[in-house]
């Protein structure tokens, strides 16, 4: 696949946003939307944990958000993959959701990434990122080429089909790893779906999420990351925010 990109700059230009503000290997600093009761799917409604929407679900929905061709997801990688599969806010950028994925649940060969999973991709060099996070399309007929969803590729905030070489090539993003797993949710149609528990209250998750957070931001900063933990303690500050705002 061929991709017919201007500089960041222009692509900034034609969307109206200042140049100096949009660097997109500095992908998503950005809160994801608070949790709304009634709208889209219910957080509270799903017993199983298992994500409402299957893997045709999600990309119908991405594959629609792609025709659109407007500017909606800038800097929302998160937002727009979960809304993909139908679940609600929980961590604010990529690299929490990144980190907070059991290693159960991670693929870390290339090669094992199939359809409706979700992958990451991040920065190291980069001072306080926050990740990126795609949705994987599939492998070519040829199988030589794993394409993938994704957002502010093509043009800010617009959602489009790259492949996904593009990540190191165009952002020198390094993958971390793909998964059936985002937000406290198992994709169904790969995972055979846990026996229902109780779920507890959003607010009761929300604190578990943020603890988990903690865990992981001591860990890495124990080993010596400190510009990661640094990442991470502000997304644990801005949930803190969020959960106090709601209570």
């Amino acid at each position: 696949m061929t991709l017919d990109l201007a500089s960041d700059a222009e692509q900034a230009l034609m969307a109206g946003l200042d140049p100096a503000d949009f660097l997109p290997y500095v992908e998503q600093d950005l809160e994801d939307e608070p949790y709304v009761e009634g709208v889209f799917r219910s957080f509270a409604k799903v017993e199983d944990k298992v994500a409402p929407a299957d893997t045709e679900d999600a990309a119908k929905f991405l594959h629609t958000e792609d025709l659109q061709n407007d500017d909606s997801w800038f800097r929302k990688c998160l937002s727009l993959q979960r809304h993909g599969r139908g679940l609600p806010a929980v961590y604010p950028t990529a690299l929490s959701a990144a980190m907070a994925t059991p290693k159960s649940e991670r693929i870390l060969n290339i090669k094992d990434l199939r359809r409706g999973m979700v992958a990451y991709s991040y920065d190291p060099r980069i001072s306080g990122t926050a990740g990126h996070i795609f949705f994987v399309n599939g492998w070519t007929t040829k199988k030589d080429e794993l394409l993938t969803t994704t957002n502010d590729a093509v043009a800010p905030g617009q959602v489009s089909v790259v492949p996904f070489s593009f990540y190191k090539e165009h952002w020198g993003h390094t993958f971390q790893f793909g998964a059936t797993w985002l937000n406290g949710y198992d994709f169904s149609d790969f995972n055979k779906p846990p026996q229902p528990t109780k779920p507890g209250t959003l607010g009761e998750r929300y604190e578990q999420a943020i603890e988990d957070l903690r865990k992981i931001e001591h860990q890495k900063r124990a080993k010596g990351f400190n510009k990661l933990a640094d990442a991470i303690h502000r997304d644990i500050v801005r949930m803190e925010r969020k959960l106090n705002r709601w209570s």
